[in-house]
Parts: structure tokens; C-alpha cells; sequence
């Protein structure tokens, strides 16, 4: 299953980057071409022992400041999430569990835009220069294996299939 290979990859990810980087959550959030949207798959927060695995409708990218780095290929850091106006549902839920801060990064390969990655914070302006471009360098591999993991479910399913049809 592909989203619990996420799921793995993001726990791995989350429990190895706490020792360089502060943060109580790592979002995974992926783009919907079909449905134009922008789809939370995975969440990794500091209180919860397993990684949570969420299949959510999404939000339309312009709702969404995971939408807004998606289409601008930016970097987006809330440093005081809240004085936040814009994507009130997004930024509400955020607050609700105690983000004070977040920083979206773009997940792109040289073919590819996947969605978006976020790291939230309970303190206010947690995220410094050096931090954000580290975390930028991460969230390319971070794409790449997106991409990969991807690619093998696609690929496991198409064979699969191809199993199951009879050969003449």
C-alpha cells in the first residue's frame, strides 16, 4: 500500500530530522491533478506514537497555503500563524492543534510537481533562514521518493493485473 509506505518513509523522515530541526508536525500534503485539489495523506505529530494515514477530499489550491507553494514552486513560512488572514479553514484547524508557526516547502523534481510538505511548530517564528534552506534541500529528496514509491505501487498493481488475465 503505498500510503502506509508513506506513512514509513514520513516516520523515518520525522524521527531523524527532529535531531536538526525543531517541529511537532510533518505534513505530507499532496496534489489531486483531477480534482484540482490539495490532499493531506500524511501526518507525523510529535504526541502520536504511529504516523496518521488520512485518504481527506482535500481543499482547492487556491484554499490552501499548501495550493499556494504548489503553484508558485515557493517557499511559504507562517511565522505567526495567528495573524494568518488568508485560508481561514486551513490556518483554523492548524491552530486548533497549537501551531503557532509553519513552514510549506514545494516537493518537486526536475519533471514533476508532487504537492507540499509542511513543518509546524508550537512557538511563533520557529523556523530560521539556515532551517529553511536545509529543509528545501530535503524536500527535493523528499519529492524524489514520493515519486518512487509512487511508481512501485503503479507498477506492483499493473502486475498484478496483468497476472490475472489469461494468456492465449
Amino acid at each position: 500500500n503505498v500510503r502506509r509506505d508513506l506513512a514509513a518513509l514520513f516516520h523515518h523522515l520525522a524521527l531523524s530530522l527532529r535531531r536538526v530541526v525543531r517541529f511537532e508536525f510533518l505534513l505530507l500534503i499532496l496534489h489531486d491533478a483531477a480534482e484540482k485539489r490539495m490532499r493531506l495523506d500524511v501526518y507525523e505529530a510529535s504526541d502520536q506514537p504511529q504516523p496518521g494515514v488520512l485518504a481527506t477530499r482535500g481543499v482547492p489550491l487556491e484554499e490552501s497555503p499548501a495550493g499556494w507553494v504548489f503553484e508558485h514552486q515557493q517557499p511559504l513560512f507562517l511565522d505567526h500563524l495567528e495573524n494568518e488572514q488568508r485560508w481561514p479553514s486551513v490556518t483554523a484547524l492548524l491552530r486548533a492543534r497549537g501551531v503557532r508557526s509553519i513552514l510549506y516547502l514545494p516537493l518537486t523534481t526536475a519533471i514533476n510537481r508532487v504537492g507540499a510538505m509542511g513543518f509546524g511548530s508550537h512557538n511563533p517564528g520557529a523556523y530560521s533562514g539556515e532551517d529553511i534552506d536545509f529543509l528545501r534541500k530535503v524536500a527535493a529528496q523528499v519529492a524524489v521518493s514520493v515519486l518512487l514509491l509512487a511508481g512501485a505501487g503503479l507498477f506492483i498493481r499493473t502486475l498484478f493485473h496483468l497476472e490475472r488475465i489469461p494468456l492465449r
